[in-house]
C-alpha cells in the first residue's frame, strides 16, 4: 500500500520508494507514521512530505507480517516460512520455496495475476492465493 493510504498514527515499514523520491531523508527499511493533519513522521521528526510524495512510498504494517503476496515487480524477500493446508505446503516446499530463499518478483499479468518469481535461479508463475502462504522478510537493499 502507498504510505498516503496507511492508517493514522499507525507504524508502517517503508519498502519501496521511487526513483524521485530518494532525497527525502528517507530509507527502505524506516518506520514510519502517517496522519493527513499531522504530517509524516520518522524517528520522532516530521519529514514535511507533499501528498504526491507521500504516494510514491510503499509501506507495510509492521505488526503485519508482510506475505510474498504483498510485494510488486522488482521486490525482493527472504522466506520466513510457509503455511497452509499439507498438500500446498509440500507443493510450494518441492518448488524450492524454503526458509531462507531470496525470492524475487519478476513480472505480474495485466490483471495482476498470475505472478512470476525467481526462486533459486528459476523462475516459476504462480496464483497470489498460492503465495499468500508464504511469508518474507522484504530484503531493503534489494527493494531499492
Amino acid at each position: 500500500m502507498r504510505l498516503h493510504q496507511s492508517l493514522p498514527k499507525k507504524d508502517y515499514r517503508v519498502v519501496k520508494m521511487a526513483d524521485s523520491s530518494q532525497n527525502l531523508s528517507l530509507h527502505i527499511g524506516d518506520i514510519v507514521q502517517y496522519d493527513a493533519n499531522s504530517g509524516v513522521y520518522c524517528d520522532g521528526r516530521n519529514l514535511h512530505l507533499s501528498l504526491k510524495q507521500c504516494s510514491q512510498i510503499e509501506v507495510l504494517p509492521v505488526d503485519d507480517e508482510a506475505r510474498l503476496s504483498d510485494l510488486r515487480p522488482g521486490m525482493a524477500g527472504k522466506i520466513v516460512r510457509v503455511t497452509g493446508k499439507a498438500v500446498v505446503k509440500q507443493r510450494l516446499l518441492e518448488m524450492g520455496f524454503t526458509k531462507g530463499a531470496i525470492i524475487r518478483v519478476i513480472k505480474e499479468a495485466p490483471l495482476g495475476d498470475p505472478v512470476e518469481y525467481e526462486v533459486r535461479g528459476y523462475s516459476l508463475t504462480l496464483r497470489r492465493a498460492e503465495t499468500s502462504h508464504i511469508f518474507i522478510e522484504p530484503l531493503e537493499e534489494e527493494n531499492k
